[in-house]
């Protein structure tokens, strides 16, 4: 009988002209190289989109990481967005930007964005995880800080995940 219900339900719901829901293009701005995107809703109740980019083409240089304050604000004019972006931390600082990660303010004591990078492509292959100071608005002008400096191999990091991995009741990265 639930079943019969169910199906009844679904015909009935495809037989009304219930108009759905469906995306649809804002506008576009152009932003070379643009890797990887994400939107992090703050603790002070903002959101900031965050975009990497990465150029293989030329190796030995830093590629920059861009960020918009509550893009939100700004949906009527897709296309000025170019205009809007800022360099994460001022400038950049790494060879192949991959996926920002949000930093609760209970890892440090501050929010923040982490920043992998690094890569297979010669030139790129030297990764960082970048941590910088979000909290105040500033998106890190005071610079990253790398927190896999010194290493003694070229790594590339991708992603972080925020984990108790000691047991020390403190998310460790």
């Amino acid at each position: 009988m639930n079943m019969l219900g169910l199906i009844l339900l679904a015909s009935l719901s495809c037989c009304l002209a219930i108009e759905q829901w469906m995306p649809r293009e804002l506008g576009r701005f152009h932003l070379p190289h643009a890797g990887f995107v994400e939107v992090f809703d703050t603790e002070d109740g903002r959101k900031d989109m965050y975009i990497t980019t990465f150029n293989p083409a030329l190796p030995f240089f830093h590629d920059p990481v861009y960020f918009i304050r509550n893009p939100g604000d700004f949906l009527d004019s897709v296309d000025t967005w170019a205009d809007k972006v800022e360099p994460l931390g001022g400038k950049s600082s790494a060879f192949w930007p991959n996926f920002p990660v949000q930093m609760p303010s209970s890892v440090l004591g501050f929010e923040g964005v982490v920043q992998t990078s690094g890569f297979l492509v010669p030139g790129k292959s030297e990764g960082k995880i970048e941590l910088y100071d979000t909290s105040n608005g500033e998106q890190g002008v005071n610079g990253p800080i790398d927190i896999a400096a010194g290493q003694d191999h070229n790594w590339s990091y991708h992603w972080v995940v925020w984990k108790d991995v000691d047991a020390d009741g403190l998310l460790d990265a």
